[in-house]
């Protein structure tokens, strides 16, 4: 599949913003609200080593099941004391190698 990737940035059209990347397209703003900023953003993925690769002996490097954790901190734009944090897993049952 095409890698979609994500980063915090700045850009003359959104200011300081959460960007995305669809494979080798230009970055683009993640598309909020107005009245609705992000501030910050953190991923993990786990597990640190590829889940495709092989040790000496042809065996998985790793038996962890692949994930990713995403927290964003966001606030309204009206109130910037009022900030939150939201956090989601994304992960697959089932991969083959």
């Amino acid at each position: 599949g095409t890698p979609i990737t994500y980063r915090f940035g700045t850009t003359p059209d959104c200011g300081d913003c959460l960007l995305l990347q669809h494979g080798a397209e230009a970055w683009q703003p993640v598309n909020t609200p107005d009245w609705l900023q992000t501030t910050g953003s953190v991923f993990y993925l786990t597990p640190n080593v590829d889940p495709f690769a092989q040790d000496d002996q042809g065996q998985a490097a790793s038996d962890e099941q692949p994930q990713a954790t995403i927290f964003l901190q966001t606030n309204l734009s009206e109130d910037a004391d009022l900030t939150f944090t939201t956090q989601t897993t994304v992960t697959s049952r089932r991969y083959v190698r």
